[in-house]
């Protein structure tokens, strides 16, 4: 029986932990077996994380957040002046109040620029994910003209033939009442937005984020009523 000691990248996932332990465990029983073959070998591999030379300041920011039971998102990182700044979206329990929800940002700024010097600021943007399943109607064939109109503008951002699949949604009414408002004018009825594009498969997944988001402002600005608006980008079939 023997115990083994190895440091793993702290940012990484539970399977990936998993991995390396039985890995590290495989070539020690090897290496045993070869120095003394006849014998039985048992290992326990213990892993302690510690931060790795390659961990990015997003993936500190990751880190920190998970182990404090929150989760960050959307990420950005600028230098400026020498020193980096931090800026992110922040999901916390939806049952907390400002108060509270503001006292865990806090810890986690606090935390995240104690283990990194080259910080002078992080920023949180507080988020409450909601877990309820909200009730809607697809109504895309209500409104062929809109439909229409949203390829054309999200093609002029991601080139010709690129949109295609919208899908657009309002919350659910009886049948009498959607007919009644078939005619109501789109660009004050609220309705949340689901569109599929196809973009250049080799382009960096950044460029890919950025154009989804250039067609999302092109489509609020021609549609002020939409509410959620998910881009699906995807490389051509």
């Amino acid at each position: 029986m023997g115990d083994l000691r190895s440091s793993a990248p702290r940012t990484n996932t539970f399977e990936q932990s998993h991995e390396l332990s039985e890995r590290i465990e495989r070539a020690a029983i090897l290496a045993a077996c070869s120095i003394s073959p006849q014998s039985e070998v048992d290992v326990l591999v213990h892993l302690e994380p510690t931060a790795s030379p390659s961990e990015t300041v997003v993936d500190q920011i990751h880190y920190l957040a998970e182990l404090q039971g929150v989760h960050a998102h959307d990420i950005h990182v600028r230098e400026v002046s020498g020193q980096l700044e931090a800026d992110f979206d922040l999901e916390v329990q939806s049952d907390m109040d400002l108060q509270e929800a503001h006292v865990e940002a806090t810890r986690l700024e606090e935390s995240i620029l104690q283990s990194n010097p080259l910080l002078r600021r992080v920023t949180t943007h507080l988020e409450a994910p909601s877990a309820t399943v909200v009730r809607r109607q697809d109504v895309t064939q209500h409104y062929p003209e809109m439909a229409e109109r949203i390829i054309k503008l999200a093609d002029e951002v991601a080139g010709p033939g690129s949109a295609h699949d919208v899908h657009l949604y309002r919350p659910s009414t009886t049948s009498t009442q959607l007919e009644l408002t078939n005619g109501a004018d789109h660009h004050h009825e609220e309705l949340d937005l689901v569109l599929h594009t196809f973009l250049d498969p080799h382009i960096p997944l950044s460029q890919a984020h950025i154009q989804a988001e250039e067609i999302k402002r092109t489509l609020r600005h021609e549609y002020p009523c939409l509410g959620s608006v998910a881009i699906h980008t995807e490389p051509p079939e």
